[in-house]
């Protein structure tokens, strides 16, 4: 069985009386095209950045990061593409302190991060409102919803930049299936 495909498709490809290997060349194309224009699309996204740093509100990236001696996920001014964090106020550092010292009480391996800031109100009340509407952005924004609309795109495109060579693949194979594997 090739690698990196499950069994249940190899069952399927062969319940069909099709060569399995026939079939990966062509996922493995198909799902190559599709990674590129994932990548692409990824790497160029304008909210890119501002998603990469509200990790920095999930303690247990907090936590990793000092396990593996990460010291720098504790400076506040790492996050400054969050607006909240540019210039922040004495008592902001406080609680930014006080929030990088208690991610080490942590013991679960998942948390729910609603539940956690919103336990933290006491303590952390500053940081918790802008952790709040960050954790939340990604549910709230509209620009999420064109990158879906975008995503959605680029899926729909391949079928239409289906190279020649692999549609006449890939029907050599749905007419040709049953008599290649009977004889």
């Amino acid at each position: 069985m090739a690698q990196n495909f499950s069994p249940d498709l190899h069952t399927l490809i062969t319940k069909l009386r099709f060569n399995p290997d026939n079939f990966y060349t062509i996922f493995q194309s198909a799902f190559n095209s599709a990674y590129e224009k994932f990548q692409m699309h990824i790497s160029q996204h304008p909210v890119r950045p501002l998603f990469r740093t509200s990790r920095i509100f999930d303690p247990l990236y907090v936590k990793i990061g000092i396990q593996v001696g990460d010291t720098s996920r504790n400076d506040i001014y790492r996050y400054l593409v969050i607006i909240e964090l540019n210039n922040p106020s004495d008592k902001l550092l406080q609680e930014w302190a006080i929030y990088c010292e208690s991610v080490n009480e942590i013991v679960e391996e998942n948390i729910d991060l609603n539940l956690y800031w919103v336990g933290k109100k006491r303590i952390l009340p500053i940081l918790l409102n802008i952790a709040l509407d960050i954790i939340w952005l990604p549910i709230s924004s509209c620009s999420v919803e064109r990158s879906f609309s975008m995503y959605n795109n680029l899926l729909n495109s391949d079928w239409q930049n289906l190279f020649c060579e692999l549609l006449k693949q890939l029907n050599m194979l749905y007419f040709n299936g049953e008599k290649g594997e009977s004889g």
